[in-house]
C-alpha cells in the first residue's frame, strides 16, 4: 500500500471516534473565552511536536484565527531558550515547565499540556505546580495509560495508536477550540459591559449629554479589555457552591462558577451548538446523607487500664455516606446528578458539601437540625475493629426553601436512596417526587416510609423484603423473593420491584406471575459489599433515564454490583482518576475504534502481542469459538475486526446478515477470549489493519490446504507482523447452518 494511503487509512480510522471525544472542545472553548476574556491567561507546555503546537496555540490566541478580535494572554513555557536552558541546568530538566508555571500562572488561570505519549515527567511536573498555584489544569494527550492526563483535572484522550496521527488530531483540536472561543467572546464582552453599565447609578445618567454617554462606553471598553491600562482583571471564582434554595442567577451576564474537576457545570447543562441545545441526562438522587469516616491503624498491644486493644491511628478518610454514596458512585461524564438531601449547620455538613461538590454534584439541601450522621469505623489489616455512630436520633428535616425542589422537574430519572431519617418522608419532597414524570427507582429502608405510587422500579435486598411483607422465608431464596417481590408490588403499587440477592443476583417481579432471575455472573465471596446497593440502585436509575427497558436496567445494575464487589468495593471504586468513581467494564466498552486503539497502546506499553482476526460471525457458532480462542491463546490480546451489515451484503447477497452488526458485535464483546471489536465497511479489513497494525493477523483452518488465499497477508508484512492459520471445526460454517435450516422448513412443508 502507497504510504500516503496508508497514513490517510489510519488517520481515518481514528476520526470516528475522534469526534466523540472532542466533545469537550467546545466546553474548553467557552471556559477559554469567559476566563481570558476578562484578563485571565493561558500557560501551554509540550515536548518535540507537541512545544510546536503549545506555541502554535499561543500564536492563536494572541493573534487571531480568523477574524480580528481583542488580543488574548496565552503563553507557550517552551520557545525561551534561555529561560528553559536556565532551569534545566540549575533545577533538573524536569522542572523546565514546573518553575515557569509557579512564575506566570495565577489562581484560576488554566495550564494546558501537551503530550503524544502521555509519559513526560515534566509536564507531570508542571500540572503539579500548576495544582499547588490554584490553576486548571487540561491536558491533549494519546490513548492507552497516561500519567500526564491522570494527573490532569480534564483530559482530551485522542484514539489512535500511531503517535503521528495523535499528533494531527492535537492540532485539529487547537484550531477547534479556537474557533469556541472566537464564538463565545462576543457573549463574554457584552455581558461585560451590561455588568459596568449596571454599576453606574442611574442618578448620574439623568439629563446627561452624548459627551458624558461617549465616557461611559469607553468605561465599558476598558472593563472588558483590561489590558488597555494594564491592569490584571480578578480571576473567576472556580468554587464549587452548594445551592440552598436554588441561588440566585448572576447578575450582569457574570457566568456561573464552574466546578474544579472532570464534571462539567451542572449549572450550564444546556449549551447551545450551532444553533442546537444539547443536554445532558440529569440524575436526581433523593435522601440522606451521612458521613463515614475510615479511621485505619496498627494494633501492637492490648490497653493498660481494660482488656481493649489499642489502635495507633496511621490514616484517616473521610467520604459521603447513605445517598452521598449513591451520587457519588453515580458521578460521570456523560451525565449530571444533583442530590436533595438535609445538611446540618456544623463541620461535618461542610466536610459533606466539600466532597459532594468536588465531584461535580449539585447539592440541594433542606436544613436539618441536629449535628450530621456519622459513622467512624476503627480499622486495622482490613478489618473493623469497631463502628462509632454519631449523630444521635433523626430528626425531621425543616422547611424547603422556595425553588430548592424544582430540580426535580429537569430530571431524565430519580432515585430516592432513602436510609431512614426523614428526607424520603418529608411531605414536600413526597409531592414534588408524586408530581415529576421522570422513572423513579426508589432503594427503600425498614425505617423510612413506603414508595409513593406508581414508581416505575422498587429495590429491596431480600432481607428487607421479607421484613416489609412479614413473609417467613420457608422455602428457597427464590420462591422467597419471588413471593415478596410480587406482594410488595401490589402493596406499594409500583410498576416492578427487583428482590437483590447478594451474590445470587436479583429477582424481577412485574405484572406478570413469572419473575425475571438475573443472576451474579462471579461470587464474591467474603468482599466488602458495603455500598453495592447504591452500585444497583443508580445503575438501573442510570440505564431508565437512556431509555432502558426495566428488565434491562436491571440487568446492567446486577453486572455493576458485581464489578463494584469483586473489584475492590468502595475503596476501589472511589480511587479511580481525579477522585472520580470507577465504572464497571461493559460489552460496549469493548467495542469501536477508540476501544480498540486504547487496548492496543496498552498491551504495547507493556511490551505485550497483539493478535487481531476478522470475520462476519452472522451466527456465532463452535467453529467460530474454536478459532477465537486459539487466536486469543497466541497473544496478550484478541481485537476482532468485524464486517458491517453493508459490507457482509457486498460479500454474501442480500440476505445476509441475519444479525445486525450491534448485535454481532455484543456477542463477540461478551466473549472472554475477545477483547475488543472493530467494525469495518470495506469489503476486507485492510484499512483498519493499517490503523491497528497487529503483530499476530490470525484466519480459521479453511484457509489452510488449497483453501482461498490471504490477501491481508502482504499487508501485515509491512510492519514485520505475521499472518497464521488456526485449526477449525470441519463441517462448522454459517452458510451451512442456514441451509440446514432451510431444508428442515422445506421438509415440514
Amino acid at each position: 500500500m502507497d504510504p500516503l494511503d496508508e497514513h490517510l487509512n489510519i488517520l481515518g480510522a481514528a476520526i470516528g471516534s475522534y469526534r466523540t471525544v472532542a466533545a469537550r472542545l467546545a466546553d474548553w472553548g467557552a471556559e477559554l473565552a469567559w476566563h481570558l476574556g476578562r484578563g485571565g491567561r493561558l500557560l501551554v507546555a509540550g515536548n518535540g511536536g507537541s512545544a510546536a503546537e503549545a506555541q502554535h496555540l499561543a500564536a492563536e490566541l494572541v493573534g487571531k484565527l480568523r477574524e480580528d478580535r481583542m488580543p488574548l494572554s496565552a503563553i507557550a513555557l517552551t520557545p525561551d531558550s534561555s529561560a528553559v536552558t536556565a532551569i534545566a541546568n540549575d533545577y533538573g530538566y524536569d522542572e523546565v515547565f514546573a518553575r515557569q508555571v509557579r512564575a506566570h500562572g495565577r489562581r484560576g488561570d488554566i495550564l494546558l499540556v501537551m503530550s503524544t505519549s502521555g509519559r513526560s515527567p515534566n509536564l507531570v511536573a508542571a500540572v503539579r505546580a500548576a495544582k499547588e498555584c490554584g490553576l486548571r489544569t487540561w491536558a491533549m494527550v494519546g490513548p492507552g495509560a497516561s500519567p500526564v492526563g491522570d494527573a490532569c483535572d480534564e483530559a482530551l484522550r485522542c484514539p489512535a495508536p500511531d503517535s503521528q496521527v495523535v499528533q494531527e488530531l492535537h492540532l485539529v483540536s487547537v484550531h477547534v477550540m479556537c474557533e469556541h472561543v472566537d464564538r463565545t467572546l462576543p457573549e463574554v464582552l457584552a455581558g461585560a459591559r451590561r455588568a459596568t453599565l449596571d454599576g453606574v447609578h442611574r442618578q448620574h445618567l439623568d439629563g446627561v449629554g452624548p459627551q458624558h454617554l461617549d465616557g461611559v462606553r469607553a468605561q465599558c471598553l476598558d472593563s472588558a479589555h483590561p489590558q488597555r491600562d494594564g491592569a490584571r482583571a480578578q480571576p473567576l471564582d472556580d468554587a464549587a457552591r452548594v445551592q440552598r434554595g436554588g441561588g440566585a442567577a448572576p447578575a450582569g451576564g457574570a457566568r456561573p462558577a464552574r466546578r474544579v474537576g472532570r464534571q462539567p457545570d451542572p449549572l450550564a447543562r444546556d449549551r447551545a451548538e450551532g444553533g442546537t441545545t444539547v443536554r445532558k441526562p440529569l440524575l436526581v438522587i433523593v435522601g440522606d446523607t451521612l458521613l463515614d469516616r475510615d479511621v485505619e491503624g496498627a494494633v501492637h498491644r492490648i490497653a493498660p487500664d481494660a482488656p481493649a486493644p489499642v489502635l495507633d491511628e496511621q490514616s484517616a478518610t473521610d467520604r459521603p455516606g447513605g445517598a452521598g454514596l449513591a451520587a457519588l458512585l453515580a458521578a460521570g461524564p456523560d451525565h449530571e446528578v444533583a442530590l436533595v438531601t438535609a445538611l446540618a449547620a456544623d463541620a461535618g455538613a461542610a466536610r459533606l458539601s466539600e466532597l459532594l461538590t468536588a465531584a461535580g454534584i449539585r447539592v440541594h439541601a433542606l436544613p436539618m437540625p441536629g449535628a450530621t450522621p456519622e459513622k467512624i469505623r476503627l480499622r486495622s489489616r482490613g478489618q473493623v475493629l469497631l463502628r462509632l455512630d454519631r449523630g444521635g436520633p433523626a430528626q425531621p428535616p425543616g422547611d424547603a426553601p422556595d425553588g430548592l425542589l424544582d430540580v426535580l422537574d429537569e430530571a431524565s430519572a430519580v432515585l430516592v436512596s432513602d436510609y431512614g431519617r426523614g428526607v424520603a418522608r418529608h411531605p414536600a419532597v413526597r409531592a414534588a417526587l408524586e408530581r415529576t414524570s421522570a422513572p423513579i427507582v426508589w432503594d427503600p429502608h425498614p425505617a423510612g416510609p413506603p414508595p409513593v405510587p406508581g414508581v416505575r422500579l422498587v429495590t429491596p435486598n431480600l432481607a428487607e423484603a421479607t421484613r416489609f411483607t412479614g413473609d417467613a422465608a420457608r422455602g428457597s431464596a427464590l420462591s422467597t423473593a419471588q413471593r415478596a417481590g410480587h406482594r410488595l408490588r401490589e402493596q406499594w403499587r409500583a410498576q416492578a420491584v427487583a428482590v437483590t440477592c447478594g451474590p445470587d443476583g436479583a429477582i424481577l417481579c412485574q405484572a406478570g406471575p413469572t419473575p425475571l432471575v438475573v443472576p451474579a455472573r462471579a461470587d464474591a465471596g467474603d468482599a466488602d459489599t458495603c455500598g453495592a446497593g447504591d452500585r444497583f440502585a443508580a445503575t438501573a436509575a442510570l440505564a431508565l433515564a437512556g431509555g432502558a427497558l426495566v428488565s434491562e436496567a436491571v440487568q446492567d445494575a446486577v453486572a455493576a454490583a458485581t464489578s463494584y464487589v469483586t473489584g475492590g468495593g468502595v475503596a476501589a471504586a472511589l480511587s479511580g482518576p481525579a477522585g472520580q468513581p470507577a465504572q464497571p467494564r461493559r460489552e460496549p466498552d469493548r467495542i469501536g475504534a477508540e476501544a480498540a486503539g486504547r487496548l492496543v497502546a496498552e498491551v504495547r506499553e507493556r511490551g505485550g502481542v497483539v493478535v487481531a482476526t476478522g470475520g462476519c460471525f452472522d451466527l456465532l457458532h463452535t467453529g467460530h469459538l474454536a478459532t477465537l480462542r486459539a487466536a486469543r491463546g497466541l497473544g496478550d490480546c484478541l481485537i476482532v475486526c468485524l464486517n458491517s451489515d453493508d459490507s457482509v451484503r457486498g460479500l454474501k447477497g442480500p440476505d445476509r446478515p441475519l444479525n445486525a452488526q450491534a448485535d454481532r458485535a455484543r456477542l463477540l464483546a461478551a466473549l472472554d477470549c475477545v477483547d475488543a471489536v472493530v467494525i469495518f465497511d470495506e469489503p476486507t479489513p485492510e484499512a483498519v489493519l493499517s490503523w491497528l497494525r497487529p503483530d499476530v493477523w490470525v484466519k480459521g483452518g479453511d484457509y489452510a490446504d488449497g483453501g482461498p488465499s490471504l490477501p491481508e497477508a502482504d499487508l501485515v508484512k509491512r510492519w514485520d507482523g505475521q499472518t497464521v492459520i488456526v485449526p477449525y471445526l470441519d463441517g462448522r460454517s454459517t452458510t451451512r447452518t442456514i441451509a440446514a435450516a432451510q431444508a428442515a422448513t422445506t421438509s415440514r412443508r
